[in-house]
């Protein structure tokens, strides 16, 4: 197995979030409960392959304010398949991820993928949902 991941930072003192993907699938972000994938700019070859690339990879900024959700994911996940073949629709889980605990939204998530591939999953995966956490006072 290959690692391909993707490196995340939240940006003190601002509402954002900078990422180095490596050739992972985007991270989801939500807001609320809607989400976008929050794709880099520029295509990035998997971890242990830049030597081969023109280019040092690019580090993004997105917003990611203190209400918003992360969905960072294997593709175990998004390449899950139904009966006909067709992919799971990551981009369509935010409203799964909504509510005040974060454990509970993932296994809200697993149990849908499991829905999704009639009863598993056939390849390794992980997921794993962040919040920021609000400043104390």
């Amino acid at each position: 197995m290959t690692a391909v991941p993707v490196l995340a930072e939240i940006v003190s003192g601002t509402e954002g979030i900078s990422i180095v993907n490596c050739g992972h699938p985007p991270p989801l972000l939500i807001t609320g409960t809607l989400g976008r994938f929050t794709d880099p700019p520029e295509a990035s070859l998997p971890l242990g392959l830049a030597q081969f690339g023109p280019d040092a990879r690019k580090q993004y900024t997105v917003m990611f304010g203190p209400q918003d959700r992360m969905l960072f994911y294997t593709d175990g996940i998004s390449e899950a398949r139904d009966k006909t073949g067709t992919f799971y629709p990551v981009g369509r889980c935010a409203t799964l991820l909504a509510g005040p605990d974060l454990d509970d939204a993932l296994d809200r998530l697993y149990a849908d993928v499991s829905r999704h591939t009639d009863g598993g999953l056939h390849d390794d995966s992980a997921a794993l949902l962040m919040t920021r956490a609000t400043p104390r006072t």
